[in-house]
């Protein structure tokens, strides 16, 4: 549950991100000569790349939550 979470909100930033990226690419080219355009490959490996490392991360702090008993914190307090 927290590892889809937290990939919605990857997924939430990385395609408004990319879609702005490849809208500004021709002003980019535009604004710097010599500018090359990055391919779609590079993009979508970007993104693949974000949500590993991501994953990663949510899975790494959200492990230690995983294996609380929630009965016994209950019963503490």
């Amino acid at each position: 549950m927290l590892l889809r979470q937290g990939l919605l909100m990857v997924a939430a930033g990385a395609i408004p991100g990319i879609a702005g990226a490849r809208l500004t690419r021709r002003f980019l080219e535009a604004l710097i000569d010599g500018a090359k355009p990055v391919d779609i490959i590079t993009s979508v490996g970007l993104a693949m790349f974000l949500v590993l490392v991501a994953s990663v991360s949510i899975y790494a702090a959200s492990r230690p939550t995983a294996t609380v008993d929630i009965v016994a914190i209950w019963r503490a307090d």
